[in-house]
Order: structure tokens, then sequence, then C-alpha cells
């Protein structure tokens, strides 16, 4: 509205300028949804910082996702030559199995899967550890964070067996864990023919054991933690010596 007022100099009123007014209180719509609408987007934008922000962390870092596991062992938020170290550490250096006969499993023992030439692959499967999540593009990469944040990733090592380790390994054990066979035995004692029959030994078969080991290496190491040790039997040179008491026998008995 116009609002006059009187002058000074004249009786009669001037014009002073528009003046805008608005009730009390009141805001107008516009700001009024900014008000709403400004604290969410504040907060979303800082929610989304965060991942962003982690996410950044890592690439630059160049450290494992979260959740990473390798057999078990965390290896998240290691460099490549940290977890390769650990990796070794864990499964090269302190992993055992058993050494098992494979028809007598009472006969066993605890060994370094290093002895028979099995181990793990500690830098490449560090390396696989550290492409999870890496490499299909930054909308994929940062969902691949995202998902990792809430789930764990559990990466089956990679496993490696050298034959000719394993070759000498078994050699050695060989000379272990094998019997030797018993001679049958004939004699008299007080005029009477005694006759004990000899006992077959074993030995490791160790072309078979290789060839078993060299089908499965990963199953042995991982899934079992069990090298299967395949023997055979050894025969005496003079096993069934009843035919010989017999003769003996005889022999006694017609005065010869």
């Amino acid at each position: 509205m116009d609002i006059t007022r009187p002058s000074p100099a004249s009786p009669f009123p001037r014009k002073v300028g528009r003046v805008q007014t608005t009730q009390s209180g009141t805001v107008q719509p516009g700001r009024r949804l900014l008000r709403l609408v400004l604290p969410g987007i504040v907060l979303v934008s800082a929610l989304a910082a965060v991942p962003l922000s982690y996410f950044a962390y890592l690439q630059v870092g160049g450290l494992i996702l979260p959740g990473v596991h390798v057999g078990g062992v965390p290896v998240q938020g290691m460099g490549l030559e940290q977890a390769t170290a650990e990796i070794d550490r864990i499964w090269n250096q302190e992993y055992r199995v058993v050494l098992a006969e494979v028809e007598n499993p009472a006969h066993a023992w605890v060994v370094a899967p290093s002895e028979f030439g099995l181990g793990v692959d500690a830098a490449g499967t560090a390396q696989a550890a550290y492409r999870i999540g890496r490499g299909d593009g930054l909308l994929a990469d940062l969902l691949a964070l995202l998902t990792a944040l809430g789930q764990r990733h559990d990466l089956r090592p990679t496993v490696t067996l050298d034959l000719l380790k394993a070759q000498a390994g078994l050699e050695s054990w060989s000379a272990r864990v094998a019997i030797a066979p018993t001679e049958g035995i004939l004699g008299i004692h007080q005029g009477l023919v005694e006759a004990v029959n000899g006992q077959s030994g074993r030995s490791v078969d160790i072309g078979a054991t290789l060839s078993l080991l060299a089908a499965d290496p990963a199953a042995a190491l991982l899934d079992f933690a069990v090298i299967p040790l395949v023997m055979q039997p050894v025969a005496p040179r003079l096993g069934d010596v009843s035919a010989a008491a017999a003769q003996a026998d005889a022999m006694l008995a017609s005065g010869l």
C-alpha cells in the first residue's frame, strides 16, 4: 500500500516508497521446503563421503578389501608384501598335516607339508586376494567395497606340488616306516623239528603314493590335511618252511 506523510515545507502530503509487508511469524513456502530438505541432503552427503573416503584410502594405499580371508587367515587391510608374508608364515611354515598309511590309518605321523613338496603360492594367492573388488570399473569396485563391509570373502589358497621334493621326502620316510620281512626258521630241539614261518614286511610304494598325491594336492593339503602313504608288502626269501619241516621229520624218523 502507499503511505503518505506531510512534508514540513509543504502543507500537502507526499508519497514515499512501496513497503512490502507480511504477516508476523509466516515463512514463505520455498524457504520452508529448503529447511526441511537441507538436513537430509547434508546427512546423505556425509554418509556417502565415508565409504568414498575409505574406498580412496584402500585404492591409494594398495590395501586388500575388508572381509577377505585366505583359507581362514584374515588379510584384510594388508598390502601385498604383508599379505604374502602372512600367508607364507601360516601355510608354508607353521601348518602341519598327517602322514598316514592308506590301509592302516592308525600308523600316522605329524609332518610339515614342505617335506613332501606341498605348499601354497603365497605371492600368487596374495595377488588374488588383492584383486577382489578391483578392476571392474569405479562403480563396480565401490559396490564391491560396500558388500565387503558386511560380508566375509574366503579365498582358497593356490596349492603347489614339487614332485622331486615329494619323491625325496618319501624316500627319506620310507627308511623310517618300512618293516623288514622276517625269514622262516627251521631247527631241531631235543630231537624235534621246530619250524617258524617267515613274515612279510612292508615298504612305501613311492610311485603309487606320488600318483595319489599328484591327483589332487589341494585336497591333501586343504581339505583333509592328510598325505596318503601307500604301502606295499615285502615277502621274505624263506616264508613257508612247513614242507622242509616235514622232510626233516621224515629223515629223523628213518634214522637218517
